[in-house]
């Protein structure tokens, strides 16, 4: 079960992937309360199909809390990204798909592929889903253009 989230940013296509790439950049519009330090784990400082994230979380008072291990599963520039995290418990794959909105615009389709329950749990996760994703793409949103 898949949940989506929409959102028209005003800027090029090429700038929109450019805050969805840049790993320094990533923190800003994740949708993680509290501190995040996201790092590539692989070789390098560039993404690509294989590289590996870390990310740190933290405390506001800096305490370590966790970390995850995020894999790029597809990098098609400058249109598709698919992160899959890996050593959790649970099949996370989100994909971020960006098409030009005329020369000035570029519409964001955020969709989350985590495994989602039947029933009234469903309902709720996809609820709780569906408000991180907004959360998100709004992020991305101000990030993008520069807020």
């Amino acid at each position: 079960m898949y949940v989506y989230a929409l959102k028209t940013i005003d800027r090029p296509i090429e700038a929109v992937w450019e805050a969805v790439t840049d790993v320094a950049r990533m923190d800003r519009w994740s949708p993680v309360e509290g501190p995040v330090d996201t790092r590539v784990q692989t070789e390098g400082e560039l993404i690509g199909v294989g590289s590996r994230l870390i990310r740190h979380y933290s405390h506001p008072d800096g305490e370590q809390i966790g970390e995850s291990i995020i894999e790029v599963s597809e990098y098609d520039p400058p249109r598709r990204l698919s992160l899959s995290a890996i050593e959790l418990d649970t099949d996370m794959m989100f994909t971020i798909q960006l098409d030009p909105d005329g020369d000035e615009a570029t519409t964001v389709a955020l969709r989350n592929g985590d495994s989602v329950a039947v029933g009234l749990l469903g309902f709720f996760q996809k609820r709780s889903q569906r408000r991180m994703l907004g959360r998100m793409a709004a992020r991305l949103k101000k990030e993008a253009e520069g807020g």
